[in-house]
Formats: C-alpha cells, structure tokens, sequence
C-alpha cells in the first residue's frame, strides 16, 4: 500500500444488516449506525480516502415501520456527512414495508 493515498480513492464498508429490524431491535441498530458513520468519517478525513457504504439487505427477514425509518434515517445521514451508500442484495420483506409506507424511491 503507497504511502500517500491517491485522491479519489474510495473504500467501501460493508454492513450486514440483520434478520430482524423491528422497533425492539432499532436502538441497538441506531447507536451501531451513528457509530459506523462516525468511525467513517474520521477515517477519511486521516487517509484522504473518499469512504462509501455498502448496505447489504439480503438477510432481513422481519422488518417494520421503525426499521424502515430507521433506514431512511440512516441514508439521509450518510447523505449529509457527504457519504456514498450502495443497497446491495434483495429482501421482499423491506420492499414491501418501504411500498406501503410509499418510501421505495428513497430506500433502493
């Protein structure tokens, strides 16, 4: 690895969200999102690295209101903080919820 990064260099991080994002489960999820995001930018600011996250939501099985905001919460963040997050993997459960809620243009 060089010593100087190049600018524009990216590197991804890649949060496995839960099987389980209901409004028991949002707490602990919340504190671990502001954390990640947190840890990120203090990251990039040290490497001069331009930081992204990968969200992979493939494993959530169970999902509700709270998790949906929690999300879209989450991605406004990343969106302030000038942080690129890619939704990666396909889970029917959160597409549903992000629809009825008509939240589906803001979450994938």
């Amino acid at each position: 690895m060089p010593d100087s990064p190049i600018a524009g260099t990216r590197v991804m991080s890649k949060i496995i969200l839960p099987s389980s994002m209901c409004v028991v489960d949002v707490g602990t999820l919340h504190a671990h999102f502001l954390e990640s995001l947190e840890e990120l930018v203090t990251k990039s600011s040290k490497e001069h690295e331009q930081e992204a996250i990968t969200l992979d939501v493939d494993g959530i099985t169970r999902i509700d209101t709270a998790g949906v905001q929690l999300l879209v919460s989450f991605l406004n963040e990343a969106k302030i903080r000038h942080i690129p997050v890619q939704i990666v993997g396909d889970s029917q459960q959160l597409e549903g919820v992000a629809e009825n809620l008509g939240l589906q243009g803001l979450i994938g």
